[in-house]
């Protein structure tokens, strides 16, 4: 039998550094309800908010922060879709 090779999962990204609160909100939850279950998001924004309003958003509907960041005006959060909810 052959060893599985195991295949790194690539990021999606949506990029809202030009998108204000809280139209910033409702484009990441469409976002990410777009996405399939396992899915690994990556999202940037320049909202300071965003930083506590993605943070609750994920931990309201299941989904794992895996990494989250802040690079300069820039706020980068890897997010992992592990379950579908229907909240």
């Amino acid at each position: 039998m052959d060893a599985v090779t195991a295949v790194p999962v690539l990021p999606v990204v949506f990029d809202g550094r030009k998108t204000e609160c809280p139209a910033l909100m409702v484009a990441c939850r469409c976002f990410i309800a777009e996405q399939a279950v396992g899915s690994l998001i990556h999202i940037v924004t320049c909202a300071p908010t965003s930083v506590q309003n993605i943070t609750a958003y994920c931990e309201g509907m299941g989904y794992a922060v895996v990494r989250q960041a802040s690079m300069g005006d820039e706020f980068h959060f890897m997010i992992e879709k592990a379950q579908s909810s229907d909240r």
